[in-house]
């Protein structure tokens, strides 16, 4: 699987890319991580790996892993998979609204 966690520091930013880092780490290492970013975290909620194998994350339980560090930065959205690319979009931006209010 070509996903991977990461913790970004940059010019006055430090974020996350929590994108399947639950899949690959664990609830404990994306709440550490989550703790430490204060700026942004890159949200995705599927993403296609080898062989064309379509990974997928709990959106919801990841909003509240995040919820639950204290995260109050900003997320960006980003969708990869199959079929229209609007649609897939707007479907994790729906799903992604109804855990930030």
């Amino acid at each position: 699987m070509k996903a991977a966690s990461a913790i970004v520091i940059g010019a006055g930013a430090a974020g996350i890319k929590p994108g399947l880092s639950f899949h690959l780490l664990g609830a404990t290492a994306l709440t550490l991580m989550f703790r430490h970013a204060y700026n942004i975290a890159h949200m995705k909620d599927s993403e296609v790996g080898e062989r064309d194998h379509l990974y997928t994350v709990d959106v919801a339980k990841i909003f509240r892993i995040a919820e639950a560090a204290g995260y109050r930065g900003y997320y960006s959205l980003e969708w990869e998979g199959w079929g229209g690319a609007y649609e897939g979009t707007s479907k994790l931006l729906e799903e992604s609204l109804k855990y930030l209010r």
